[in-house]
């Protein structure tokens, strides 16, 4: 308390005043105001960037697909002319759809998009089944990747986890292609189709022969 009298009256001999202790608070609406801001951009920017929580399961990422086909890489990637340079595209051949249908036999699918997008890893060449979404005149992979993006393609036979099947039975499979008839059921859709026949045969026979009756 006498340190601070003599200070003051130190202040009034020297002719100047003592300026008041600064205070924090005018300071605190600008301090507020930048962590609200970080605060709602911080879990924008982890999103982007996180691990999928949810990804979508095989039969699911087909449903979503607006294309499923099996495709081959033809080149490397690159930014479209008038695009944006951190999102790239690679030309793909469509060998065959097996849901939807391309734009083109040749279309562009993304493989980069900024920092935390990963589109289809594909060795050129190499027969794929893609599930993609249509954007316009490109195609991406399903949900921004958290989903199943590609699955290759050996001696004719989709890869799985823990199996290989052929292109059809995994079309069929996932309810993307009908299934043809099967072995046992084929006898007795040729015994229906056999006795249609006969009848129709019995019944134009007997309408001749009753006209020629009735001559």
């Amino acid at each position: 308390m006498i340190a601070g009298c003599n200070s003051e009256l130190d202040g009034q001999r020297l002719g100047t005043e003592v300026p008041p202790p600064l205070s924090m608070n005018p300071m605190r609406p600008i301090f507020t105001a930048i962590f609200l801001l970080a605060f709602l951009q911080a879990p924008r920017i982890a999103a982007a960037c996180s691990p999928c929580d949810d990804a979508l399961s095989l039969v699911a990422t087909a449903k979503r697909a607006d294309l499923v086909a099996v495709a081959v890489r033809l080149a490397d990637d690159k930014p479209v002319d008038g695009g944006p340079s951190y999102i790239t595209y690679a030309p793909f051949e469509v060998r065959r759809s097996l849901k939807g249908t391309p734009i083109s036999t040749r279309i562009l699918v993304a493989i980069e998009k900024g920092m935390c997008y990963s589109g289809v890893e594909v060795e050129r060449l190499a027969p794929t089944v893609l599930f993609l979404e249509q954007h316009g005149s490109r195609y991406t992979v399903v949900r921004d990747g958290c989903a199943v993006r590609s699955l290759p393609i050996v001696n004719d036979r989709v890869v799985l986890s823990d199996i290989s099947l052929t292109v059809d039975t995994f079309g069929i499979e996932l309810g993307l292609l009908q299934s043809p008839p099967r072995a046992k059921e084929m006898p007795i859709v040729l015994g229906i189709l056999l006795l249609c026949s006969v009848a129709v045969v019995g019944f134009v026979l007997g309408a001749w022969i009753g006209r020629r009756a009735f001559r």
